[in-house]
C-alpha cells in the first residue's frame, strides 16, 4: 500500500508528486505492477521481482533485480550482494537461499525497522 498525503493529490485523486518515503520503497512479488510517473524520493528503492516503471528520477540508493523493470540508469544487483557480509548469514543459508519461507519478507522488515543491513555503495 502506498499512501500519498492529501495535499499532494488533485481533486480527482491523482498524485501531484511521486512517492516520498522516509525509509524504503520495495517493489516486490511476481504478480505485482508498480508505475510511478514522477520522481521517487526515499532512502532506499529496491526492485526485486516486480514489473515496475519509473517515469522520472530515482532519488534513492538501491538497485533493480527484475528484468521486467523499466528503470534506466539504476544499478542491477540482488539482495544477497547488497547485504553487509557480516550479517549475510542471518538472512541467507550456506547455499545462498533466503532463510525466510516467505522470500524477502525478513529483509524488507529489517529495512523498514531502520536496521543498517545494506552495504555501502561506491
Amino acid at each position: 500500500m502506498l499512501q500519498v498525503p492529501a495535499e499532494d493529490v488533485t481533486r480527482d485523486g491523482r498524485p501531484v508528486t511521486g512517492p516520498k518515503a522516509g525509509n524504503a520503497v520495495v517493489s516486490t512479488y511476481n504478480h505485482g505492477y508498480m508505475e510511478i510517473s514522477r520522481d521517487v524520493i526515499a532512502r532506499h528503492f529496491i526492485i526485486d521481482d516486480h514489473f515496475t516503471i519509473v517515469g522520472r528520477n530515482i532519488k534513492a540508493s538501491g538497485w533493480k533485480e527484475s528484468s521486467a523493470a523499466e528503470v534506466f540508469d539504476f544499478p542491477d544487483s540482488d539482495w544477497r550482494t547488497e547485504i553487509k557480509p557480516e550479517i549475510r548469514d542471518e538472512f541467507f543459508d550456506s547455499s545462498g537461499d533466503v532463510r525466510c519461507q516467505s522470500g524477502n519478507v525478513d529483509l524488507v522488515k529489517a529495512l523498514l525497522a531502520g536496521r543498517d543491513i545494506l552495504r555501502e555503495r561506491t
